[in-house]
C-alpha cells in the first residue's frame, strides 16, 4: 500500500499527541486540517491522545484504501460538544458513565464542572438526596414530638438538627463511597456499558464504532494494528501497567501477557472480546508452573484489536479504572503473580 497513487500526492507526516481531555477535544480539527497535506505514516499517543491516534489511524488507513474519510473527522468535536438527545448534558459528558455503586460520587464530582454557588449545591443535594433525608429524620423527629406542646421551640430546634444532620448525612454518604473505591479498582467509570435503547452510548462503545466506521469495517471485525501495518501505517500507543510498575508500548513485542475474556467484557463490547478469544496467541514456553485458569494468551501485535490499546492508555485515576487488572504477566518469576479476584 506504500506505493498508492492515492497517497503519493500527499507530503509524508509523523505524529504523536499527548494526553489532556481539551486536547482531545482540538486534535480532530488539526488532524484534518493537515491530512489535506500530508499522509500520516506514524502516529503515537498517549491517553485521551491515544483516542485521537486511533481515529486518525483509522481515517488514514481507509485513505489508503481509496476513501477520505477526514471530513468525518472534523465533524466529531461539534457531536461531543452537542446536547444529548437521550440525557441531560452535552454527548461528551454522557460518554462518562459510572458504575452503580459509584452514581451519588460522580454526580458530586460532576456538580463542580462549570457550576458555582446555588446550582453546584444544588446538584450536590439532589445527588445525595437519600443520605440527606435520613440525616435529616432526627429533627424531623423532634419538630413532630413537640408540636403539640412547644411548636415555634419544636420546628427552631427540630429545624436546626434537619440541616445539621442533612450536612453530617451528605458527608458520610460522600465518605462512604469513596471508601469503595478501592473495590472499584481506584475508578468511578469502566468505560463501558452494554448499549440500551434510548440511553446514552458509553465511551469505549462509542470509540469502537467510530473507529470502524472510519476503518470502514463492520462491528464484528475490529480494526487490528496488523490493518494498519499492512496499509502502511504504525500506530504506537503508550500506558502503564503499576503491578510491575513499568510503562509498556502497544502493540507489546511480548507475547507474555494474558488476559480474562470474563472481565475483559467489563470494559469492552462483546465482538472485541470474542475478537481476542479466536486470536489468542499460541502460550509462550515458561520454566516455571503458572495457574493459567480463566486466562487465555494475549493476541499478537498483529492481532490486537487497536480499541484496546486506546482504552489501557485511557486511565484517568479515579475517573477510569485500567483493563491491567484483566491482564496477568506469565514471565519470569510469574509464579508469585496470582492476581485478585474480582470483588
Amino acid at each position: 500500500m506504500t506505493d498508492n497513487p492515492f497517497i503519493s500526492a500527499y507530503k509524508k507526516c509523523d505524529i504523536v499527541m499527548k494526553g489532556g481531555i481539551t486536547s482531545g477535544i482540538v486534535y480532530p480539527r488539526a488532524v484534518t486540517r493537515l491530512a489535506n497535506e500530508y499522509s500520516f505514516q506514524s502516529i503515537g499517543g498517549t491517553s485521551a491522545g491515544a483516542i485521537a491516534a486511533a481515529i486518525t489511524a483509522a481515517a488514514e488507513y481507509r485513505r489508503r484504501h481509496g476513501l477520505d474519510v477526514f471530513a468525518e473527522v472534523s465533524r466529531i468535536p461539534d457531536w461531543l460538544g452537542a446536547a444529548s438527545e437521550s440525557a441531560k448534558g452535552s454527548n461528551l459528558f454522557n460518554l462518562f458513565q459510572p458504575q452503580r455503586s459509584m452514581t451519588s460520587l460522580f454526580r458530586v464530582a460532576a456538580a463542580f464542572l462549570g457550576y458555582s454557588g446555588c446550582g453546584c449545591f444544588s446538584r450536590v443535594a439532589s445527588a445525595l438526596w437519600f443520605e440527606e433525608g435520613m440525616g435529616a429524620l432526627p429533627g424531623m423527629a423532634v419538630i413532630l414530638l413537640l408540636w403539640g406542646s412547644h411548636r415555634l421551640s419544636g420546628l427552631v430546634l427540630g429545624g436546626l438538627i434537619a440541616i445539621v444532620g442533612c450536612l453530617l448525612g451528605a458527608a458520610a454518604g460522600i465518605a462512604l463511597a469513596a471508601v469503595h473505591l478501592p473495590k472499584q479498582r481506584f475508578g468511578l467509570c469502566t468505560g463501558y456499558a452494554e448499549p440500551r435503547s434510548g440511553e446514552p452510548i458509553a465511551l469505549t462503545e462509542w470509540l469502537n464504532n467510530q473507529i470502524n466506521a472510519l476503518a470502514g469495517h463492520s462491528s464484528e471485525r475490529p480494526l487490528t494494528f496488523g490493518d494498519l501495518r499492512r496499509a502502511g501505517v504504525t500506530l504506537k500507543m503508550i500506558s502503564t501497567c503499576l503491578t510491575l510498575g513499568q510503562p509498556y508500548t502497544f502493540p507489546f513485542d511480548t507475547n507474555e501477557f494474558y488476559f480474562s475474556p470474563d472481565e475483559m467484557r467489563l470494559y469492552f463490547p462483546k465482538s472485541v472480546v470474542d475478537w481476542m478469544v479466536g486470536h489468542a496467541a499460541s502460550a509462550p514456553p515458561h520454566r516455571d508452573p503458572v495457574d493459567t485458569t480463566g486466562f487465555l494468551p494475549l493476541p499478537t501485535g498483529d492481532d490486537l484489536p487497536v480499541i484496546v490499546a486506546a482504552r489501557c492508555s485511557l486511565s484517568f485515576p479515579i475517573l477510569f479504572f485500567a483493563p491491567f487488572p484483566c491482564m496477568r504477566w506469565i514471565g519470569p518469576g510469574a509464579a508469585a503473580q496470582r492476581p485478585k479476584p474480582l470483588p
